[in-house]
C-alpha cells in the first residue's frame, strides 16, 4: 500500500524553531504537518490504494524527493513522525509502537519540479521458516 503527500513537510530544524517560538508552536507545527499527511491519506483511502493493516509489524518505506539538496537528511526524516502519528489517527494503524512498525527505510531524492514524499507500507519481511 502506497500514498504520495505532495511538498514537503517541516523538517527537524523547523520543528524546533516552532516549539522554542512560544509554548503552543511546537503542538500548532505538529497539527499543520499532519493535517497535510492525513489529507494524501484520505485521498488514498478514496482511490483504493490504502486500507487499515490487519497484519503487523509493518515496515514503513519512505521515499523523500526534495527540490534541492539544502536540507540535511536527518532534517529531512524527522517528519516521519508526523507520517507515523497521521496514519494511526487516520485509522490505518492501530498504534505507532515498535510492535507496529518494526522497520523504516528513508531514501532522499531531488525532484526540483515535483517535491513530495512517497510512502509505502509493506508487510515485514520474516526470511527463512523458523527465523526471527
Amino acid at each position: 500500500m502506497k500514498f504520495i503527500i505532495p511538498g514537503r513537510l517541516d523538517g527537524l530544524n523547523e520543528y524546533t524553531k516552532a516549539c522554542r517560538g512560544n509554548a503552543f508552536g511546537g503542538n500548532a507545527a505538529k497539527k499543520r504537518n499532519q493535517k497535510i499527511v492525513k489529507e494524501a491519506i484520505q485521498q488514498a483511502v478514496k482511490e483504493g490504494r490504502l486500507a487499515p493493516v490487519e497484519v503487523y509489524p509493518i515496515q514503513l518505506r519512505i521515499q523523500w524527493f526534495e527540490k534541492n539538496r539544502r536540507r540535511d537528511i536527518d532534517n529531512i526524516v524527522f517528519a516521519k513522525k508526523f507520517i507515523q502519528d497521521a496514519l494511526v489517527e487516520a485509522g490505518i494503524l492501530e498504534d505507532d509502537t515498535q510492535r507496529h512498525i518494526n522497520q523504516c527505510h528513508d531514501l532522499v531524492f531531488v525532484d526540483k519540479d515535483n517535491p513530495r514524499i512517497e510512502v509505502e507500507l509493506a508487510e515485514e519481511s520474516r526470511g527463512k521458516k523458523g527465523e526471527q
